[in-house]
C-alpha cells in the first residue's frame, strides 16, 4: 500500500509539474490552484486510509489473539471480559463506518479532480494557438482574394451592361432618324420639323454625356478617397504584423527564460 501511495504522489507531481507547464491566464492560475488542493486533499486522504486500515488491522489482530487466549485458558468468559469485546466490537464498527465514509468522499474528489485534469488537457498550448491563427489569415487571405475576384467580375458585367443599353438607345435613335429623313425631306416644313426634333435629339444626348462626366468625377473622387484608405489600412496592418512579431519574439525569449530558472 505504501508503494502504491509513493507511485501515486509521484503521478500528481508530474501531472502539476504538466499543468504548469500549460498556464497561461490568470484564470488558468486559479483552476490550477483550485486543482492542486483537490489533490493534496486526495493524498490526505489516502494516506488516512491506509493509517485507519492498519490501525483496525492491528485491533482486530489484539481482540482475536485475547479471544484465543481466553478459550484456551477458561471455557467461558467473565461479564467484565464479554462487555469489553462488546466495547471493541463497537468501536470496530464505528471505525469502520468512518473509513467507508471517507472512501466514499475519496472516490468522489478524485472524480472530481480527474474532471479537472480532463479540462485543463482539452486546452490548447500557445504552439497550438499559434497554428490556429496562421491558419486564420490564411483562410481570411483567400476570403479577401476571392472577394476582390467577384467583386472585378460584377463591375466588368455592370460595365458591360451600360454599354449595351447605350448602344441599344443608339441603335434605335439611328433607325429612328433614318424613318424620319426620307418623309422630312419631302417638304420645307418637313425639313424644319426634323431639324427641330434632330436638335432635341442633340439636346438631350448633350444632358446625358454631363450627367455621365459628373457621375465619373463622383466615381473618381469616391476611387481616390479609397486608394487613401487602404493605404493607411496597408500602413496599420504592416504594423501590426511588426507588433505581433515582436511580442511573439517576447513570448519565446520569455519562455527561454522560464526554461533557464531552477524548478521549486
Amino acid at each position: 500500500e505504501m508503494t502504491a501511495q509513493q507511485a501515486h504522489n509521484t503521478r500528481c507531481v508530474a501531472e502539476q509539474e504538466k499543468v504548469q507547464r500549460k498556464l497561461r491566464t490568470e484564470e488558468d492560475v486559479k483552476w490550477a490552484e483550485a486543482l492542486l488542493q483537490l489533490i493534496q486533499k486526495v493524498s490526505q486522504l489516502q494516506q488516512e486510509e491506509v493509517n485507519f486500515r492498519k490501525d483496525c488491522k492491528e485491533k482486530m489482530l489484539k481482540v482475536q489473539r485475547e479471544l484465543q487466549e481466553e478459550k484456551a485458558g477458561e471455557a467461558g468468559l467473565s461479564p467484565q471480559e464479554e462487555e469489553r469485546i462488546a466495547q471493541v466490537e463497537d468501536a470496530y464498527k464505528e471505525d469502520l463506518t468512518k473509513w467507508e465514509s471517507m472512501r466514499a468522499s475519496l472516490g468522489k474528489r478524485s472524480r472530481a479532480v480527474a474532471m479537472l485534469s480532463a479540462q485543463l488537457d482539452e486546452l490548447p498550448a500557445r504552439p497550438e494557438l499559434m497554428q490556429y491563427e496562421k491558419r486564420f489569415l490564411e483562410l481570411y487571405d483567400q476570403v479577401g482574394a476571392k472577394l476582390a475576384e467577384t467583386r472585378r467580375y460584377y463591375g466588368v458585367f455592370n460595365t458591360l451592361q451600360d454599354t449595351k443599353r447605350l448602344l441599344n438607345k443608339e441603335i434605335n435613335l439611328l433607325n429612328s432618324i433614318q424613318g424620319q429623313f426620307e418623309s422630312a425631306m419631302r417638304s420645307s416644313q418637313g425639313r424644319a420639323k426634323f431639324a427641330s426634333s434632330v436638335a432635341s435629339i442633340n439636346e438631350g444626348l448633350q444632358a446625358s454625356a454631363l450627367k455621365a462626366r459628373a457621375k465619373l468625377s463622383n466615381e473618381q473622387a469616391v476611387l481616390k478617397a479609397l486608394t487613401e484608405k487602404h493605404g493607411a489600412e496597408v500602413s496599420k496592418q504592416r504594423a501590426y504584423f511588426n507588433l505581433v512579431k515582436e511580442f511573439q519574439e517576447a513570448c519565446h525569449y520569455g519562455e527561454n527564460l522560464r526554461g533557464k530558472l531552477p524548478s521549486r
